[in-house]
């Protein structure tokens, strides 16, 4: 899966040391599994001044269970600019985007059945389980609300930010 997705990506990774192998892959392969961007020292793209001022970026609404390769697609015709994406909205591509109402209410009632059966030996009450299930699920909804919306490179300056990207000597296919 990192392959597709490094494959897809904008950034170079060629300047990083190999953290790790990726599982079932020969070890003379060079390939790169990245999970966090912000360690690095990628979170420098979100400081750049196009960003922080606004010059460059504009406002995107998530639909619910809409992928970020989709959103850079939408948005550029091409989904390789999905982990820039991330990095401007310190995202994960997982836990960061929008789902909808009926996913995060199943999410809700397993996180809240994974905890009574690993940490309470008689259960809950039916009434107890709800209120505990209810009180997660409001939780989560509200985080979800605020993923709807990430800060995207304006189509018309992808260009120039990617030569801005390249004058602060980020590297970039």
């Amino acid at each position: 899966m990192a392959e597709f997705l490094l494959k897809n990506s904008l950034l170079n990774f060629d300047k990083f040391t190999k953290t790790s192998v990726i599982p079932k892959l020969s070890p003379e392969t060079d390939m790169f599994y990245i999970s966090d961007y912000t360690s690095k020292m990628l979170k420098e793209i979100a400081k750049l001044p196009a960003i922080v001022d606004g010059t460059h970026t504009q406002i995107y609404n998530l639909m619910d269970e809409e992928m970020i390769e989709s959103v850079s697609f939408n948005l550029y015709n091409d989904e390789k600019y999905w982990d820039l994406l991330l990095i401007i909205n310190n995202r994960d591509p997982l836990f960061g985007m929008a789902y909808s109402f009926d996913n995060i209410r199943q999410a809700s009632i397993d996180k809240v059945q994974k905890y009574v059966d690993n940490t309470l030996r008689h259960g809950l009450s039916t009434e107890r389980f709800n209120a505990l299930t209810e009180e997660v699920f409001v939780e989560k909804y509200v985080e979800n609300e605020l993923n709807r919306t990430l800060i995207v490179i304006r189509p018309e300056m992808m260009q120039d930010f990617i030569r801005i990207l390249r004058v602060n000597n980020i590297t970039v296919s």
